[in-house]
């Protein structure tokens, strides 16, 4: 007998606004930290982005120890592309309450940022959040401009581009427009 698998998407209820439009990191920066406060130990979660930056859902990828979560990127993406969200945006709780990135956090955000563009999805910040603010590495300059390579035809379907030539790029947190 072969061994058949189905992946799905189950809908929960959330009191967290989704459908609000993320204009900058510090909405975001806000959201996360509603979700993640009260966890006591490493969390990071996935918030997934529609077209116009409007949240649309989160999930949890991991979660960890006081100081530690490990991310499988096959749980990240997949989470991604099964909820068929064009964008993302990852978070994660310091408990210790210090929301500066570490050598980990910046390995993490550069290697999620490369399977993202492999991908043809937009990553479009990584937030480290604690009792006594937050960073987002994307303003931390850690991460660059979102498909810095050029475009592949699935790219350019995605999401149709705003500006002027195939190499100018609009701030990230400027919603593009998707057909």
């Amino acid at each position: 007998m072969i061994a058949r698998y189905r992946l799905a998407l189950v809908r929960e209820p959330s009191t967290h606004p989704i459908g609000e439009q993320i204009s900058a990191p510090s909405a975001l920066a806000m959201i996360s930290r509603d979700i993640l406060a009260s966890e006591p130990q490493e969390v990071v979660i996935c918030l997934h982005l529609d077209c116009g930056n409007r949240l649309r859902g989160y999930q949890e990828v991991a979660r960890g120890a006081i100081d530690n979560a490990q991310v499988d990127l096959r749980v990240l993406f997949a989470g991604v592309l099964v909820a068929g969200s064009p964008a993302f945006a990852l978070a994660h709780n310091h408990p210790s309450g210090d929301h500066t990135p570490s050598r980990e956090d910046i390995a993490l955000t550069k290697l999620v940022a490369q399977a993202a563009n492999l991908l043809g999805v937009r990553f479009v910040d990584h937030l480290i959040v604690g009792d006594r603010g937050w960073s987002s590495l994307r303003q931390d300059g850690q991460l660059e401009p979102v498909f810095q390579e050029p475009r592949t035809e699935i790219q350019k379907r995605t999401c149709q581009w705003k500006g002027g030539s195939d190499g100018e790029m609009q701030d990230v947190w400027q919603a593009d427009t998707c057909p």
